[in-house]
């Protein structure tokens, strides 16, 4: 299988079960071939990211608002595990706040997405999206 036919790994950090059903069936929608891991909490992505790196997430869905440990606090956490060039983050929220957007940016995640109300828009955003990572992304950490 080549690059451009293996399926990205995606880890979807989701609390809200509403939330989380609108990206399931935005991703459902693509042609991109991906395995789709979910977590809810903090305790369940530090997990996804034990072990050997060739098993974790290449690409982490975030959201920001999480119970517990923020969104931004586990993007820090997780940035003194991995480099923004091991493992793409992409905050994707509802909130359009410039001091979430700026602090989001400042601790290295590789996109900020705010989550939108319709499917079809959902949807669009996410194609674009996973397209992008897949040819700029992607195929420039094998090359």
């Amino acid at each position: 299988m080549n690059l451009r036919e293996r399926p990205i790994h995606l880890l979807l950090i989701d609390d809200d079960p509403a939330d989380r059903l609108m990206a399931v069936l935005a991703l459902e929608q693509q042609d991109e071939a991906y395995q789709l891991s979910l977590a809810s909490s903090s305790a369940e992505v530090l997990a996804a990211f034990q072990g050997p790196k060739e098993r974790w997430p290449e690409l982490v869905l975030l959201d920001l608002a999480l119970p517990g440990t923020s969104g931004l606090q586990l993007l820090a956490q997780l940035r003194r595990v991995m480099s923004p060039w091991t493992v793409s983050v992409v905050m994707l929220t509802h909130s359009e706040l410039d001091a979430d957007i700026q602090q989001a940016y400042d601790d290295q995640v590789s996109a900020y997405l705010v989550k939108p109300r319709h499917l079809a828009t959902f949807s669009a955003h996410l194609e674009a999206l996973l397209r992008f990572w897949r040819h700029a992304v992607l195929i420039n950490r094998v090359v």
